[in-house]
């Protein structure tokens, strides 16, 4: 009888399988009172595992709105990446002239031979 309490032990009639419950009894409470307490606290109990399902939910909208982002960056990036194609002179040696003309020469003399051509 610690703190004018002692504890009920409650077992479910209808499921042998479940633990008893361990239930502390403030003796200096009338039976309504203590009855009241526990349902106060169910429904303060109640009342968190509401608040934290809906800042759970809340969460995982953000998150996936956050990989939805990241995965759009992610395909304009690789859209921007894609390879230009070859200019049919980048093979060779070239540079654009002062003039704005287009300079090519061979590697080699092979090559000086197939642009000459």
């Amino acid at each position: 009888f610690e703190n004018n309490e002692f504890i009920i032990s409650l077992s479910d009639p209808y499921d042998n399988e479940t633990p008893p419950i361990l239930v502390p009894i403030d003796i200096s409470l009338t039976a309504s009172k203590n009855a009241q307490r526990y349902f106060v606290d169910k429904k303060s109990a109640a009342e968190k595992v509401k608040k934290t399902v809906a800042s759970s939910e809340k969460a995982i909208k953000n998150a996936q709105e956050k990989a939805k982002s990241t995965l759009e960056q992610v395909r304009v990036v690789v859209e921007v990446k894609k390879s230009r194609k070859a200019m049919w002179f980048e093979k060779f040696r070239w540079f654009v002239s002062s003039e704005g003309y287009v300079v090519v020469a061979g590697r080699d003399a092979q090559q000086n031979e197939l642009l000459v051509k």
